[in-house]
């Protein structure tokens, strides 16, 4: 019996693809296991709904649920930095190497080494709070095995390092979250997780207040453990500087923000009340585009409520959008007392968001106005009013 299972093991070896003709390896398998075990008690505490954290299960309970999202307290970059899906190209400065995790072999059942790639970069997220950045991970399996079923990873242990927490911390505060989609509260990537392709992973923390939250700004070190025990290099430590943004190294950090959804809200000038504007962004999936929508709400020269409206179509992506065509009704009355109104073209308006809190708008009326119409052009910059519950922008 004995020989007729290895001999079938042998032939399966031989029917494998020349790149899986490698030596099978022992892991440590009291380590794994520790490791599953700290990452599900983890994600077990984390579930804020069931044996959560009670800041968060009272954030839950008051803002999420059937009363609809809310910012995730436990963040650690602005929820308007990124949306799904993750970008798959390495930007800007980054840190990383060839290294060898485990790989699963399923016609051998067992594992060998495989070399990757694991490379570190940041995004800049504007932000007039402070410097912020998404901090991504990405995975890459080199060569013809991109895609390979006959031989998957099995992904990594990873262990963060910063401050007063070092790797291998006794209550597991060194693990990271790592997710592969943003912003998010409890998702994460398990140890040992079967990777059969190329994949970018996002660094978050738990959302938990008694367990000290990484700032992937600051300087850290991260440590890659596949765990195999053969007498060769088992972890791999990468070290990643502060976040430092230049022109040259981040530019998106000194540009305008990318104009989305989080723009969303009303704004105004400080300096006096009275006079706002309602600005809304949303998409037209089918045409691939989205829509400005604007609503100005100022006075005529003869000192009466006066409005001003358009939208302007633009591709997603846009750091500044331009209504060609702002207009005005009039011919109405009040409570729907009114028959058809006249809508009139009134000139052209262009936003740019500098930050999640500053607009800038430059407007420009059309000649030939009735004397009762606002007129001229200009440049203001305005603040928004406050944060639409899960749409936070910082």
């Amino acid at each position: 019996m004995k020989s007729t299972l290895w001999l079938s093991l042998a032939l399966a070896a031989l029917a494998l693809p020349a790149a899986h003709a490698q030596s099978l390896v022992q892991r440590d398998r009291g380590a794994i296991d520790s490791g599953h075990l700290a990452q599900i008690e983890i994600s077990r505490h984390a579930r804020s709904g069931h044996h959560g954290d009670r800041v968060a299960y009272a954030l839950g309970q008051g803002f999420g649920g059937e009363n609809g999202p809310y910012a995730n307290p436990y963040r650690t970059y602005p929820p308007s930095c990124m949306a799904d899906p993750l970008p798959t190209t390495p930007t800007g400065p980054t840190w990383g190497q060839d290294l060898d995790v485990a790989a699963y072999v399923p016609a051998l059942r067992g594992y060998v080494r495989e070399k990757v790639n694991i490379t570190l970069w940041r995004v800049a997220c504007s932000s007039d709070l402070k410097p912020s950045a998404i901090t991504l991970l990405r995975l890459t399996r080199l060569g013809n095995y991109e895609g390979n079923t006959a031989q998957y990873v099995a992904f990594p242990g990873l262990s963060i390092a910063q401050g007063t927490i070092n790797f291998g911390d006794s209550r597991g505060f060194d693990l990271p979250r790592v997710a592969v989609e943003p912003n998010t509260i409890i998702a994460q990537t398990q140890l040992d997780s079967t990777l059969v392709n190329s994949t970018t992973y996002v660094l978050e923390d738990y959302p938990l207040s008694d367990r000290p939250a990484f700032d992937y700004s600051q300087p850290f070190a991260i440590r890659v453990d596949n765990y195999i025990n053969d007498g060769k290099t088992r972890q791999y430590t990468i070290n990643v500087p502060a976040y430092s943004p230049t022109q040259s190294s981040y530019p998106a950090a000194y540009q305008p923000m990318r104009v989305s959804g989080y723009m969303t809200n009303n704004w105004y000038d400080r300096s006096h009340s009275g006079e706002g504007m309602m600005v809304q962004v949303y998409e037209q999936q089918s045409a691939g585009k989205m829509v400005l929508q604007f609503n100005w709400f100022t006075y005529g020269p003869d000192g009466l409520p006066f409005w001003i409206s358009g939208d302007g179509q633009f591709s997603p992506g846009a750091q500044q959008v331009t209504v060609p065509m702002a207009g005005y009704r009039d011919g109405g009355g009040f409570a729907g007392n009114f028959g058809t109104t006249t809508a009139h073209a009134w000139g052209t308006v262009t936003f740019q968001f500098s930050d999640c809190n500053h607009m800038t708008f430059t407007y420009q009326a059309n000649n030939g106005l009735p004397s009762y119409v606002p007129q001229g052009t200009g440049t203001r910059t305005w603040t928004r009013l406050a944060s639409a519950n899960g749409m936070t922008c910082e």
